[in-house]
């Protein structure tokens, strides 16, 4: 369904940076779908997270966007996801965001434009020197949204809020969880 945000994982996906997505995005009346590989996802630091559906039930699905956490053995997993590929490739003009090292399932996928501009957390950011790499915590180049790593997982979910709803709706989560205080 074209309104629904996916948010795919996989075993080593990072918790926080899964959690805190889902978490803003239906703080903001957004539709999130988690997609897991399994019925049950072990993450980066072993906390179990129960997927709303498999991925492979989700491949012909149209998303209004695809965002992907990071945990580097969830983004080797999700990299070699064929049903992800397909999924991704079917949204080519939905919003595709990835967080940490999660730009590398897009790379590894050869989904990213020649000159894409792009964040990553710093340990991945060798990877990315045929795109314009920048340091900022999250990054928006068209539909593709980037940012570096679980310490900038609220900054990336409230531009997401303010992409899909308005910046009134983000203001008003950062003040209901203190954010910035």
């Amino acid at each position: 369904m074209k309104n629904e945000i996916l948010v795919p994982i996989s075993n080593g996906t990072e918790e926080m940076e899964a959690v805190i997505i889902v978490d803003i995005l239906r703080r903001a009346d957004l539709d999130v779908v988690i997609a897991g590989e399994y019925n049950e996802i072990t993450c980066s630091r072993n906390v179990k997270i129960l997927p709303d559906k498999l991925i492979n039930d989700v491949c012909d699905e149209q998303f209004l966007a695809i965002i992907i956490p990071g945990g580097l053995a969830g983004v080797n997993n999700l990299s070699k996801s064929e049903t992800l590929k397909k999924i991704i490739q079917n949204n080519k003009n939905s919003t595709i965001g990835a967080i940490c090292a999660a730009p590398l399932v897009l790379n590894n996928m050869n989904l990213l434009e020649k000159n894409a501009m792009l964040t990553s957390h710093p340990s991945v950011e060798n990877q990315f020197q045929d795109y314009m790499y920048s340091p900022e915590n999250v990054v928006i180049d068209g539909n593709l949204i980037t940012s570096r790593g679980a310490g900038t997982t609220f900054d990336f979910a409230f531009e997401l809020v303010e992409i899909f709803k308005n910046e009134t709706v983000s203001q008003k989560i950062k003040n209901d969880i203190l954010y910035n205080y």
